[in-house]
Protein backbone atom coordinates (compact mmCIF):
# COMPACT_ATOMS: atom_id res chain seq x y z
CA UNK A 1 0.00 0.00 0.00
CA UNK A 2 1.58 3.72 -0.58
CA UNK A 3 3.09 5.63 2.25
CA UNK A 4 1.21 8.44 3.15
CA UNK A 5 4.23 10.54 2.13
CA UNK A 6 3.71 8.92 -1.31
CA UNK A 7 -0.02 10.08 -1.23
CA UNK A 8 0.66 13.54 0.01
CA UNK A 9 2.98 13.72 -2.74
CA UNK A 10 0.73 12.82 -5.48
CA UNK A 11 -1.76 14.59 -4.84
CA UNK A 12 0.81 17.87 -4.49
CA UNK A 13 1.62 17.11 -7.77
CA UNK A 14 -2.01 17.29 -9.32
CA UNK A 15 -3.00 20.07 -7.25
CA UNK A 16 0.40 21.93 -8.96
CA UNK A 17 -0.35 20.78 -12.26
CA UNK A 18 -4.11 22.40 -11.91
CA UNK A 19 -2.37 25.59 -10.39
CA UNK A 20 -0.13 26.08 -13.64
CA UNK A 21 -3.20 25.19 -16.07
CA UNK A 22 -4.79 28.59 -14.21
CA UNK A 23 -1.51 30.31 -14.48
CA UNK A 24 -0.85 30.69 -10.61
CA UNK A 25 2.55 30.30 -11.26
CA UNK A 26 3.84 30.68 -7.54
CA UNK A 27 1.42 28.29 -5.76
CA UNK A 28 2.12 26.29 -8.53
CA UNK A 29 6.02 26.11 -7.91
CA UNK A 30 4.88 25.55 -4.02
CA UNK A 31 3.03 21.99 -4.60
CA UNK A 32 5.23 20.95 -7.37
CA UNK A 33 8.46 21.32 -5.41
CA UNK A 34 6.53 19.51 -2.80
CA UNK A 35 6.22 16.52 -4.64
CA UNK A 36 9.11 16.56 -6.47
CA UNK A 37 11.07 16.66 -2.85
CA UNK A 38 8.91 13.94 -1.36
CA UNK A 39 10.03 11.85 -4.01
CA UNK A 40 6.88 10.08 -4.21
CA UNK A 41 6.99 9.74 -8.32
CA UNK A 42 8.39 7.18 -10.09
CA UNK A 43 11.65 7.76 -12.05
CA UNK A 44 10.27 8.82 -15.12
CA UNK A 45 7.59 11.44 -13.84
CA UNK A 46 9.97 12.56 -11.51
CA UNK A 47 11.87 13.35 -14.41
CA UNK A 48 9.10 15.56 -16.56
CA UNK A 49 8.62 17.56 -12.88
CA UNK A 50 12.67 18.34 -12.49
CA UNK A 51 11.87 19.85 -16.42
CA UNK A 52 8.69 21.12 -15.27
CA UNK A 53 10.21 23.01 -12.66
CA UNK A 54 13.20 23.75 -14.25
CA UNK A 55 11.31 25.91 -16.45
CA UNK A 56 8.69 27.51 -14.02
CA UNK A 57 11.70 28.91 -11.48
CA UNK A 58 13.46 30.34 -14.84
CA UNK A 59 10.34 32.10 -16.21
CA UNK A 60 9.06 33.17 -12.32
CA UNK A 61 12.69 33.60 -10.43
CA UNK A 62 16.31 33.62 -12.04
CA UNK A 63 15.62 33.85 -15.57
CA UNK A 64 16.70 37.69 -17.21
CA UNK A 65 13.87 40.20 -17.03
CA UNK A 66 11.66 38.29 -15.14
CA UNK A 67 8.54 40.31 -13.55
CA UNK A 68 7.42 40.05 -10.54
CA UNK A 69 5.07 37.64 -9.53
CA UNK A 70 2.77 38.41 -6.38
CA UNK A 71 3.12 36.00 -2.88
CA UNK A 72 6.36 35.01 -4.13
CA UNK A 73 8.13 34.32 -1.01
CA UNK A 74 11.93 34.37 -2.31
CA UNK A 75 11.43 37.85 -4.21
CA UNK A 76 10.43 41.48 -3.67
CA UNK A 77 10.77 45.13 -5.25
CA UNK A 78 13.24 47.34 -3.94
CA UNK A 79 13.86 50.84 -5.21
CA UNK A 80 17.30 52.38 -4.78
CA UNK A 81 17.71 55.89 -3.14
CA UNK A 82 20.36 58.04 -4.53
CA UNK A 83 24.05 56.97 -3.72
CA UNK A 84 23.32 53.31 -2.91
CA UNK A 85 25.07 50.51 -4.34
CA UNK A 86 24.18 46.89 -5.17
CA UNK A 87 26.82 45.48 -3.27
CA UNK A 88 26.04 47.16 0.10
CA UNK A 89 22.30 46.69 -0.16
CA UNK A 90 22.48 42.68 -0.60
CA UNK A 91 24.68 43.12 2.38
CA UNK A 92 22.42 45.16 4.48
CA UNK A 93 19.31 43.44 3.29
CA UNK A 94 20.87 40.01 3.91
CA UNK A 95 19.51 38.57 0.57
CA UNK A 96 22.49 36.17 0.82
CA UNK A 97 22.68 36.13 -3.05
CA UNK A 98 25.72 37.11 -5.39
CA UNK A 99 25.00 40.44 -7.47
CA UNK A 100 25.36 38.36 -10.42
CA UNK A 101 22.06 36.85 -10.16
CA UNK A 102 20.50 40.03 -9.24
CA UNK A 103 21.57 41.98 -12.07
CA UNK A 104 20.68 38.65 -14.55
CA UNK A 105 17.03 39.16 -13.62
CA UNK A 106 16.99 42.98 -13.95
CA UNK A 107 18.18 42.58 -17.10
CA UNK A 108 21.73 44.70 -16.44
CA UNK A 109 24.96 44.21 -17.65
CA UNK A 110 26.61 46.39 -14.91
CA UNK A 111 25.63 47.59 -11.33
CA UNK A 112 26.49 50.75 -12.77
CA UNK A 113 23.69 50.58 -14.92
CA UNK A 114 20.98 50.73 -11.89
CA UNK A 115 19.20 53.52 -11.16
CA UNK A 116 17.85 55.66 -8.42
CA UNK A 117 14.40 55.85 -7.74
CA UNK A 118 13.50 52.81 -10.16
CA UNK A 119 12.07 49.43 -8.56
CA UNK A 120 14.45 46.43 -8.97
CA UNK A 121 13.19 42.98 -8.15
CA UNK A 122 15.82 41.20 -5.79
CA UNK A 123 15.89 37.58 -4.78
CA UNK A 124 16.35 36.10 -1.18
CA UNK A 125 19.05 33.29 -0.93
CA UNK A 126 20.47 31.23 -0.52
CA UNK A 127 21.09 29.31 -2.83
CA UNK A 128 22.19 25.79 -2.14
CA UNK A 129 23.71 22.49 -4.25
CA UNK A 130 23.46 18.83 -4.23
CA UNK A 131 25.99 16.42 -5.79
CA UNK A 132 25.33 13.22 -6.95
CA UNK A 133 28.29 10.87 -7.92
CA UNK A 134 25.97 8.02 -8.88
CA UNK A 135 24.83 9.82 -11.95
CA UNK A 136 27.08 12.79 -12.39
CA UNK A 137 24.72 15.46 -11.73
CA UNK A 138 24.33 18.44 -9.06
CA UNK A 139 20.79 19.71 -8.29
CA UNK A 140 21.07 23.52 -7.59
CA UNK A 141 18.12 24.67 -4.95
CA UNK A 142 16.84 28.00 -3.14
CA UNK A 143 16.16 27.71 0.48
CA UNK A 144 16.14 29.84 3.32
CA UNK A 145 15.16 29.05 7.06
CA UNK A 146 11.54 29.20 7.19
CA UNK A 147 10.73 28.85 3.37
CA UNK A 148 10.09 25.82 1.26
CA UNK A 149 12.70 24.79 -1.09
CA UNK A 150 12.71 25.61 -4.97
CA UNK A 151 14.16 23.66 -7.36
CA UNK A 152 16.19 25.45 -9.73
CA UNK A 153 18.27 23.06 -12.29
CA UNK A 154 20.18 19.69 -12.50
CA UNK A 155 23.41 20.11 -13.97
CA UNK A 156 26.01 17.47 -15.37
CA UNK A 157 29.52 17.32 -13.62
CA UNK A 158 32.16 15.54 -13.56
CA UNK A 159 33.77 13.92 -9.88
CA UNK A 160 37.25 12.70 -8.80
CA UNK A 161 38.57 9.34 -10.32
CA UNK A 162 38.81 6.35 -7.94
CA UNK A 163 36.03 8.17 -5.44
CA UNK A 164 38.65 10.46 -5.01
CA UNK A 165 35.33 13.24 -4.30
CA UNK A 166 34.91 13.29 -0.94
CA UNK A 167 31.45 12.27 0.38
CA UNK A 168 29.97 15.11 3.00
CA UNK A 169 28.50 18.60 3.56
CA UNK A 170 30.57 21.60 2.29
CA UNK A 171 29.95 25.31 2.12
CA UNK A 172 31.20 27.49 0.19
CA UNK A 173 34.92 29.44 1.66
CA UNK A 174 34.42 32.82 2.65
CA UNK A 175 36.50 34.42 0.14
CA UNK A 176 36.66 31.09 -1.93
CA UNK A 177 35.08 32.49 -5.11
CA UNK A 178 37.71 33.67 -7.37
CA UNK A 179 37.56 34.15 -11.46
CA UNK A 180 40.63 33.38 -13.24
CA UNK A 181 43.18 32.71 -10.07
CA UNK A 182 46.20 31.04 -10.15
CA UNK A 183 46.15 26.98 -10.34
CA UNK A 184 48.12 25.18 -7.81
CA UNK A 185 48.09 21.66 -8.61
CA UNK A 186 47.97 18.61 -6.12
CA UNK A 187 50.86 16.55 -5.14
CA UNK A 188 48.83 14.10 -7.32
CA UNK A 189 48.60 15.13 -10.44
CA UNK A 190 51.22 15.07 -13.21
CA UNK A 191 51.82 18.81 -13.29
CA UNK A 192 53.29 21.19 -11.21
CA UNK A 193 52.30 24.46 -10.32
CA UNK A 194 52.03 27.13 -9.85
CA UNK A 195 49.85 27.35 -13.29
CA UNK A 196 48.63 30.41 -14.42
CA UNK A 197 45.32 31.57 -16.30
CA UNK A 198 45.69 30.98 -20.38
CA UNK A 199 48.70 28.10 -19.93
CA UNK A 200 47.72 24.95 -21.76
CA UNK A 201 48.00 23.11 -18.66
CA UNK A 202 45.29 25.37 -16.79
CA UNK A 203 42.97 23.34 -15.24
CA UNK A 204 39.75 25.55 -15.35
CA UNK A 205 39.43 26.65 -18.89
CA UNK A 206 38.50 29.39 -21.02
CA UNK A 207 36.24 30.24 -18.11
CA UNK A 208 38.47 29.90 -15.15
CA UNK A 209 36.22 30.14 -12.08
CA UNK A 210 36.57 28.30 -9.08
CA UNK A 211 34.57 28.01 -5.71
CA UNK A 212 36.61 27.28 -2.86
CA UNK A 213 34.94 24.39 -0.39
CA UNK A 214 34.77 23.92 3.08
CA UNK A 215 34.26 20.96 5.46
CA UNK A 216 31.29 21.18 7.51
CA UNK A 217 31.13 17.57 8.74
CA UNK A 218 33.87 15.24 10.52
CA UNK A 219 34.33 13.41 7.05
CA UNK A 220 34.81 17.01 5.55
CA UNK A 221 36.31 18.92 8.31
CA UNK A 222 39.96 18.54 8.00
CA UNK A 223 39.91 18.47 4.34
CA UNK A 224 41.19 21.06 2.53
CA UNK A 225 41.47 22.22 -2.02
CA UNK A 226 38.35 20.93 -3.17
CA UNK A 227 35.99 23.04 -4.96
CA UNK A 228 33.99 23.06 -7.98
CA UNK A 229 35.28 24.41 -11.19
CA UNK A 230 35.42 25.25 -14.63
CA UNK A 231 37.84 23.03 -17.08
CA UNK A 232 39.80 22.27 -19.78
CA UNK A 233 38.42 18.93 -20.72
CA UNK A 234 34.62 19.24 -21.63
CA UNK A 235 34.58 15.63 -22.09
CA UNK A 236 35.24 15.17 -18.38
CA UNK A 237 31.90 15.81 -17.47
CA UNK A 238 29.50 12.62 -16.74
CA UNK A 239 33.23 10.58 -15.69
CA UNK A 240 34.65 10.14 -12.72
CA UNK A 241 38.02 11.58 -13.92
CA UNK A 242 38.72 14.70 -12.20
CA UNK A 243 41.55 15.04 -9.27
CA UNK A 244 39.04 15.25 -6.97
CA UNK A 245 37.07 18.13 -7.29
CA UNK A 246 33.92 18.51 -9.03
CA UNK A 247 33.63 19.89 -12.38
CA UNK A 248 31.00 21.84 -14.59
CA UNK A 249 30.51 23.05 -18.35
CA UNK A 250 31.17 26.65 -19.05
CA UNK A 251 27.75 27.33 -19.14
CA UNK A 252 26.75 25.17 -15.67
CA UNK A 253 29.57 26.73 -14.08
CA UNK A 254 28.66 30.44 -14.71
CA UNK A 255 25.10 29.83 -13.64
CA UNK A 256 26.73 28.52 -10.38
CA UNK A 257 28.96 30.90 -9.84
CA UNK A 258 26.28 33.86 -9.82
CA UNK A 259 23.99 31.45 -7.43
CA UNK A 260 26.43 29.82 -4.98
CA UNK A 261 26.94 32.68 -2.30
CA UNK A 262 29.98 32.65 -0.14
CA UNK A 263 29.53 30.90 3.67
CA UNK A 264 26.41 30.67 3.21
CA UNK A 265 25.29 28.28 0.73
CA UNK A 266 26.08 24.70 1.41
CA UNK A 267 27.05 21.77 -1.38
CA UNK A 268 26.24 18.34 -0.17
CA UNK A 269 28.23 15.39 -1.97
CA UNK A 270 26.39 12.25 -1.87
CA UNK A 271 27.35 8.87 -2.96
Amino acid sequence: APTLQTLQGRAAYDRGMKLLRNNEFIKARTQLCRAYYSAALPAQDQAKLRSTLTQLTESTLIGPRTTMHPGDPYAFSYTFEPGEFLAAVERRLELHVPWQIILKVNGLRRAEDIQAGREYKMIRGPFHAVVHKSNFTMDVFLHREGLERVFVRRLRVGTGSDGATPVGMWKVRLGGKQERPTWYPPPNSEFRGPISYGSPDYAFGDVGLWISLEGLDEATRFLTDYGIHSTNDPASIGRAASLGCIRLSDEDIELVYSLLYEHWSTVEVRP
